[in-house]
């Protein structure tokens, strides 16, 4: 069993088990079976988060134009929280700096705006540490020694590191918006192991309110949620490693809807 998990691993961090994904995800075969919509009612978020949102933009009325802003977007299917709106219609940005993940985003996902680049408050210039599980990668020295220290079970190991763009959100999205002239504000996810907090702090919150915030609930969850509260929003639902924000008007549509139950509520859970 050990042999075969050495095996596994030494496989994976040679980037082979990556390249054999990146043509798997692309196959034009899957891609055909999406278009034709052989995946529909299909989750591909960990918890089904995609479900949930999937219920919120019918409600609210923002399917068919709609947009999403997916920062930290990883996997263009497998594990996505945007994937499930893209496959009924919804376009938005997608920030990825991990360039393998994003070269796989370009053949998936043809019809989003992808920009190679980290998120955070100044436009700087930093370091992404890649681990064996790209989930891991991250920008924050904090969470990287986390990862790497002996305590830790996960058995994460440093792969590289590069250097990648950092720019804040309110430039992003004033210069997708005035291109691509989208539509409300649907979504805003954010997963950077370690920068979310800085992520949600780049926006201008004056000009671009999305209704639904997504974000990691661990490590930074309680500034975060103080954070967004303090810019008008409440804790709709909490999942085991995410947690959803909504705008407090759009909370009260769907919660009329019955989209939530009284305990839903971020005051009550």
């Amino acid at each position: 069993m050990k042999i075969s998990k050495n095996i596994i691993r030494a496989v994976y961090e040679r980037g082979i088990s990556r390249r054999l994904l990146q043509e798997w995800h692309a196959f034009p075969g899957r891609k055909l079976f999406r278009k034709l919509g052989l995946f529909k009612g299909k989750s591909w978020s960990e918890e089904k988060e995609d479900l949930c949102l999937l219920e919120i933009a019918q409600e609210l009325g923002m399917l068919d134009d709609g947009f999403y802003v997916d920062v930290g977007a990883n996997l263009p299917t497998r594990r996505s929280n945007t994937f499930a709106l893209y496959q009924v219609g919804m376009r938005g940005l997608c920030l990825e700096p991990n360039i393998e993940l994003a070269a796989l985003f370009e053949k998936v996902r043809e019809e989003d705006d992808l920009v190679c680049a980290a998120v955070g408050e100044a436009f700087a210039v930093e370091e992404l540490r890649r681990f064996n599980y790209h989930v891991f990668s991250t920008c924050s020295q904090t969470v990287a020694d986390d990862l790497l220290s002996g305590e830790n079970r996960l058995q994460a190991s440093l792969l590289r590191s590069s250097f990648v763009a950092m720019l804040p959100l309110r430039e992003l999205l004033q210069r997708y918006h005035s291109q691509r002239k989208r539509g409300p504000f649907f979504l805003l996810k954010t997963d950077t192991e370690g920068f979310d907090l800085e992520a949600l702090k780049s926006n201008d919150w004056d000009l671009y309110q999305p209704s639904c915030i997504l974000t990691e609930s661990t490590g930074q969850g309680e500034e975060i949620a103080s954070y967004l509260q303090a810019q008008g929003y409440l804790l709709a639902r909490q999942f085991p490693v995410n947690q959803l924000f909504m705008r407090k008007e759009d909370f009260e549509i769907c919660q009329k809807a019955n989209l939530f139950s009284s305990q839903d509520n971020g005051e009550n859970i």
